[in-house]
């Protein structure tokens, strides 16, 4: 969530710097210390697929591609070996199990009663024999502790009548196995002699989290080989296949990235690995299964292919491979089927919501909306259940037809905006819990509109005429230059210039209108650099920056591609748009203090304390050399500076 959060405001300082950062020199930029890269990540999403769920059209929105996808969650299972003692020898108070292997350097205390009183130490000598006196070598390596009792009664017995034998093990030698692959510390290890394959990977400082916990081969010294999973004892507390290890064994712990997330309403959400041919309920079970309150039949399964995510919902009785699933979420019951829309904004009948509405056309048709609702730009947001699923409609209020084909949801939300007011080129949203909210749509949703030294960012969602965007924002029209209105569309590369009650503003990003406006009054302006006649000119509102460069004497060795116009307006623009990202950084730095650690606070600091030169901001890009369209077509303004390098 911290991470979210602090993504969130640092791609809002990011996007407040975005529409200058090309004005400002390279020097500049690299003190403010941003990533490109890493600023790119966290505005840029990518889309995922949409499946028809139950029978409705319901867009599943992603963020990343499946190959960036990351679980975020603690994996199950690894921390076991944290908890398994590693000492070396074995301690003497535990009872030796009969199927213990009999090993070089261990120590059998052979003790004879009733016609002959005896008790003998003998340990396993190299060649794997004891050395018996009276009796001789008897071999007994490699075999039982069981097999071992067995040989020696058998043999005591052919050589004393009436003997009684007990026999027991005093030492026992450490075993040299071999650890390698997906551990913490691969190498040779001695480890206790009651080792099993769980309790033998502590030695290594257990599995690495990319290794398998359901994979572990034993290989014995003759080659064969037996497969364990540590699942069986987490889960089922199954040891039977958790062989106990032999000198010269060695334990291979295998790679794996085929994990999957359980999530909702499960005993035990967390992280865990798949094997193969496990089914929905198998994968559910791994988190202890089920709480009373999910619902069996609403389970989502989140599925991963080369370039996308697919997420559909099940039964937990489903067959199917799950060879592919990243994440699972097993949805609680509803308690009611009362549908619970929340409806925010400036409405007067948000309690209009009955049942009786079939979709949400209807339904927003039958709202009340107040004087001071924006009509331009609204959403639905669909929210699955918790909120786990969102996907964002736009419309506005004029036309809303989209809204017929989506039907009504649970603990969905309509959010409908103030009419904001134009304060310092900036629109503020009445009320501040919808601010943050309104200018995230003034950067992905804006017709960015110039009249004259004013910049407009106007949030606009669908088509619309012009002329009643300006109606509704009151600008008088009496110094425009109606017939030369400029509408461009940077992404479809479009540029189109008419009368202003022929301009239609179409449902796209990245837009912007430019409004001429007739100027009568005389400007001063500067012009520096490879001229002939450098100084301030007093001039014509309508004279262009060409006319200028012709005026002033351009010289034959000055570098006309890198003429630099800086405009006051934009200046001052600019200089608002760093303070309010720098105040929103520092808001979000006092609210989250507790959060950050040191590092964090002193490279948000660093961003609050860059200085950035005002005599830098200001400029207008473009190619403003002698006779080129950018120079011909841009008039010149009150305070404008040219430079000539």
């Amino acid at each position: 969530m911290f991470l979210d959060m602090k993504k969130g405001f640092i791609s809002t300082l990011f996007l407040a710097f975005i529409s200058f950062t090309q004005d400002v020199p390279e020097e500049i930029l690299q003190e403010l210390n941003l990533n490109q890269s890493d600023l790119v990540t966290l505005i840029n999403s990518s889309d995922g697929n949409s499946n028809t769920i139950d029978g409705n059209q319901e867009q599943i929105e992603t963020l990343q591609p499946a190959e960036n996808s990351k679980l975020n969650t603690e994996k199950f299972g690894y921390d076991f070996f944290s908890k398994v003692p590693t000492n070396v020898t074995a301690a003497a108070d535990l009872p030796v199990p009969g199927e213990y292997k009999i090993s070089l350097n261990d120590e059998i205390i052979v003790m004879l009663t009733g016609s002959i009183s005896k008790t003998y130490s003998l340990p396993v000598l190299p060649d794997g024999t004891i050395l018996m006196p009276e009796i001789g070598n008897i071999f007994v390596a490699l075999d039982t502790f069981d097999q071992v009792k067995q040989r020696i009664s058998d043999t005591v017995a052919n050589y004393y009548v009436g003997a009684d034998v007990d026999i027991s093990l005093k030492k026992l030698s450490a075993k040299k196995i071999n650890i390698v692959g997906a551990v913490n510390i691969p190498g040779v290890y001695l480890v206790n002699p009651f080792s099993s394959i769980s309790s033998a990977l502590a030695y290594a400082g257990g599995v690495e989290e990319y290794g398998s916990l359901r994979n572990i081969k034993l290989i014995r010294q003759n080659g064969s080989s037996n497969t364990f999973d540590l699942y069986d004892i987490l889960l089922r507390g199954d040891r039977s296949k958790d062989l106990t290890v032999e000198a010269g064994d060695t334990i291979l712990v295998e790679g794996t990235d085929n994990f999957v997330e359980l999530k909702g309403s499960v005993i035990r959400p967390g992280v865990y690995e798949k094997a193969e041919n496990e089914d929905l309920s198998d994968l559910i079970f791994l988190a202890l299964g089920i709480k009373n309150d999910a619902d069996l039949d609403n389970i989502l399964v989140q599925e991963t292919g080369e370039k996308f995510i697919n997420t559909k919902r099940y039964n937990i009785d489903t067959k199917r491979s799950m060879a592919a699933v990243k994440m699972i979420y097993v949805f609680q019951k509803r308690q009611s089927t009362k549908n619970n829309v929340k409806v925010y904004g400036p409405v007067s009948n948000s309690s209009v919501l009955d049942n009786k509405e079939k979709n949400y056309f209807e339904l927003v048709s039958k709202l009340n909306f107040t004087n001071e609702v924006y009509p331009f730009i609204a959403y639905l947001e669909k929210n699955d259940l918790d909120g786990l699923i969102k996907e964002r409609i736009f419309f506005n209020l004029k036309n809303f037809n989209e809204l017929k084909n989506v039907k009504i949801g649970f603990d969905d939300k309509l959010v409908f905006f103030a009419s904001p007011k134009l304060e310092s080129n900036y629109f503020d949203d009445v009320g501040e819990e919808y601010t943050i909210e309104f200018n995230k749509l003034k950067e992905n949703y804006t017709l960015t509109i110039n009249i004259s030294d004013e910049t407009i960012l106007f949030p606009i969602f669908g088509n619309y005429k012009l002329e009643e965007i300006i109606n509704y924002l009151g600008t008088s029209k009496e110094n425009f230059d109606v017939e030369n209105i400029i509408y461009t569309q940077r992404l479809k590369g479009s540029k189109k210039i008419d009368n202003l009650s022929n301009i239609i503003i179409e449902k796209t990003t990245e837009h912007s209108v430019t409004i001429p406006v007739i100027i009568p009054n005389q400007v001063v302006v500067e012009i520096r650099g490879a001229v002939k006649k450098p100084g301030f000119y007093e001039v014509s509102g309508s004279t262009s920056v060409n006319e200028l460069l012709i005026l002033a004497g351009v010289e034959s060795f000055a570098d006309q591609k890198s003429i630099i116009l800086q405009r006051e307006s934009v200046r001052i623009i600019q200089e608002r748009a760093i303070e309010r990202a720098k105040d929103d950084l520092n808001n979000a730095i006092a609210s989250n203090i507790q959060s950050l650690n040191s590092q964090e606070i002193n490279q948000l600091n660093l961003l609050l304390n860059t200085a950035i030169d005002s005599a830098n901001l200001g400029r207008i890009s473009g190619n403003f050399s002698l006779n080129s369209p950018s120079s011909t077509e841009t008039l010149l303004q009150n305070k404008d500076l040219i430079t000539i390098p």
